[in-house]
């Protein structure tokens, strides 16, 4: 077992803890910001189609707009349960080794199927309301 002042591969352990720190921040900012622009973009397209068209019976593919809506809030959805499992990962440190690496294990699962949704719909979401954009323009 190394000690806080020993050097692992080259690298203080304080070092290690630091990168380790940084990417914890990193990826929950990753994730906020994600969440923050499906919100934003859900937000601002819905408040302001009405001001773009002053009849929605002029508007061509509507449904292209509504289902990039729900792909959107299915994205901010995503994210939640994203960051939610990422703190149960990191309460099962406060577990024996042996429970703690077979729970993690399950969270890694959980937390990449929850990144994956979130990611997926975020991309299907900007796609739909850019095609719907760009054939009501």
């Amino acid at each position: 077992m190394t000690k806080p002042t020993e050097v692992i591969d080259e690298y203080p352990l304080s070092a290690i803890h630091q990168n380790i720190d940084f990417s914890n921040r990193f990826r929950l900012e990753y994730i906020k910001h994600l969440m923050s622009l499906s919100a934003g973009i859900f937000v601002i397209s819905m408040a302001f189609v009405n001001n773009f068209f002053d009849s929605t019976e002029k508007v061509s593919d509507l449904l292209f707009l509504k289902l990039s809506w729900v792909f959107l809030i299915v994205s901010l959805i995503g994210g939640i349960f994203h960051l939610r499992f990422m703190d149960s990962f990191f309460l099962t440190y406060r577990l024996t080794p042996e429970e703690g690496n077979k729970k993690r294990e399950n969270a890694s699962k959980i937390i990449t199927l929850f990144e994956s949704i979130q990611i997926v719909a975020f991309i299907i979401g900007l796609v739909l309301i850019l095609y719907f954009g760009i054939a009501n323009i």
